[in-house]
């Protein structure tokens, strides 16, 4: 299996300009639609140097925190 290429984003203004979106109005905070980004490869990971919190909808399963 190939590796991952990894990425490693430092800021959300970063992440915006990589992912070829609209830079964020506010530097600290965006709401983004994942069907509007264009990743060059399909099989890439990323670090981040900021937090993220992501909704997924239409899972089939139901997904637990591993320590309950």
């Amino acid at each position: 299996m190939a590796q991952s290429k990894l990425f490693h984003i430092k800021s959300i203004t970063e992440f915006h300009r990589q992912a070829g979106i609209p830079l964020p109005e506010n530097p600290v905070i965006s709401i983004i639609d994942y069907s509007k980004i264009h990743l060059p490869e399909n099989n890439v990971s990323a670090a981040f140097d900021f937090y993220s919190i992501s909704i997924k909808r239409d899972l089939d399963y139901i997904l637990w925190p591993a320590n309950i």
